[in-house]
C-alpha cells in the first residue's frame, strides 16, 4: 500500500488530525507510520493525564526499536472504527504531507496517481489524477488546474478530518 515507502511523522500527523489507535494501528500496519508514533502519542497521552489503560503507560515507556504491537492491537480493537474512514484519514494525512513537500520532487503528480492506486482508487482525489477525465463541463486543464483541485480536496478533507473541525 506504500509504493513510496512514506513515513509520516507524529508531529506532523498530530497538528492535522486527532489520533487515535485505532488510526496509528492502522498507519503503522500500513507502513506509513514506524512505531515511535505510537511510543509517541502514548507519552502525549501520559503527559496530558489521560492515561485509561495500562497498555498506553507500558507502550510510554518502550524504547525505539521495541515492538508496540501486542499493545497497540489490543487498545486498537477496544476503538470502534470504520476501516474506510481510517484509510480516508490516512489519505488525506499522505496528501497534506505530498503537497507541503512536493517541491522536493520530479513528479509530484505522479506520486498522486501511484497513491490513488495505492488506495484503490478513492473518488475524493481522482480529479488529482492527469489521467482522469474531468467533470463535465469542466475548463481548464493542465499542472496548475491539478494544484487548485489538490488545494480544494486538501480544505474539504480538512474540514472532514482534521483537527479544527
Amino acid at each position: 500500500m506504500n509504493s513510496f515507502d512514506i513515513k509520516i511523522q507524529y508531529d506532523f500527523a498530530v497538528k492535522l488530525v486527532v489520533l487515535d489507535w485505532s488510526f496509528i494501528h492502522f498507519g503503522i500496519k500500513n507502513g506509513f507510520f514506524d512505531e515511535s508514533v505510537a511510543i509517541e502519542y502514548a507519552i502525549s497521552e501520559v503527559e496530558d493525564g489521560k492515561v485509561t489503560f495500562d497498555k498506553v503507560l507500558e507502550i510510554s515507556f518502550l524504547l525505539k526499536g521495541e515492538s508496540v504491537f501486542p499493545f497497540i492491537e489490543e487498545l486498537a480493537s477496544s476503538e470502534c472504527v470504520h476501516e474506510d474512514e481510517l484509510k480516508e484519514k490516512l489519505l488525506f494525512i499522505i496528501m497534506q504531507w505530498l503537497f507541503d513537500t512536493r517541491q522536493e520532487f520530479e513528479d509530484p503528480l505522479g506520486m498522486v496517481e501511484e497513491i490513488y492506486a495505492d488506495f484503490d482508487y478513492p473518488e475524493k482525489i481522482a480529479t488529482i489524477v492527469r489521467y482522469m477525465p474531468g467533470s463535465e463541463g469542466e475548463t481548464g486543464f493542465g499542472e496548475d488546474n491539478l494544484e487548485l483541485r489538490w488545494i480544494e480536496y486538501l480544505a474539504e478533507a480538512c474540514v472532514e478530518y482534521g483537527r479544527e473541525k
